[in-house]
């Protein structure tokens, strides 16, 4: 499978002010395309008889979304249908929103929403008030991971996610949500919060002068012009200038 956001929900609002005036506040929702032309849409409930019978199910529902990674089984490239692949498009039974990152993991589908804000305060992504949270394949139900987020990303082997709320990052299980015991805001390895105090930075001032002294040489070089002042030897300056930045 894969997986996008779309502005393709064409459901407008009235203004309160403007007098039939219509907007799209909206518009947005997560989409699956079935990448060959004998898959099912993921979105179908499978009757389960047994509990053996579950996991069998669940196994090869698991299997058939992990061949949507690019392999299967055999390492082999996965073969896309593209003929009729338009209509193979199928929407995620979520309500139309503000989606700004979706990716799948194992399972399940991570997706990040933002709030409708106003113009006056429209920075949702840099004042993280995002919600991430996760669609469930099994269960077809979305469930609510975190508040307050900027954005994630997935570790290669999409078992964790990291998060950015505000200035702080965290990792977590990725389709788990923290523990009653993990909602402590104190870096720890239980609740996954990193302790950025600890990170380091390696300053060299001698060294950041002479970038930057060749920086700004460069660009008066390739983009200053005067017509009173043609022919400057742009190279003798710069051995000229660079002694006094020792």
């Amino acid at each position: 499978y894969l997986y996008f956001i779309g502005k393709r929900t064409f459901n407008p609002m009235y203004d309160n002010l403007q007098y039939l005036e219509l907007s799209f506040p909206f518009g947005e929702k997560p989409y699956a395309i079935m990448l060959q032309r004998d898959q099912l849409s993921p979105f179908i409930a499978v009757p389960h008889t047994s509990s053996k019978d579950k996991d069998e199910d669940s196994d090869e529902k698991e299997k058939a979304r992990q061949n949507g990674n690019g392999t299967n089984d055999a390492g082999k490239p996965v073969v896309i249908d593209l003929e009729g692949i338009e209509k193979r498009l199928v929407p995620f039974p979520l309500p139309e929103g503000r989606y700004k990152q979706v990716r799948g993991i194992k399972g399940k589908m991570l997706l990040l929403s933002l709030p409708l804000e106003t113009a006056l305060h429209e920075d949702a992504e840099e004042d993280g008030t995002g919600s991430l949270g996760y669609f469930d394949f099994e269960t077809l139900k979305y469930e609510g991971v975190a508040e307050g987020v900027n954005t994630f990303t997935v570790s290669r082997d999409s078992k964790q996610v990291m998060y950015q709320a505000k200035r702080r990052l965290r990792v977590l299980k990725a389709g788990e949500k923290p523990g009653k015991n993990e909602n402590s805001d104190r870096p720890s390895r239980e609740n996954g919060w990193l302790d950025l105090d600890r990170v380091k930075v390696s300053v060299q001032p001698l060294a950041e002068w002479k970038q930057m002294f060749t920086e700004a040489w460069r660009l008066q070089r390739d983009h200053f012009w005067a017509e009173h002042m043609p022919g400057i030897e742009w190279q003798a300056i710069y051995e000229h200038y660079a002694p006094l930045v020792e």
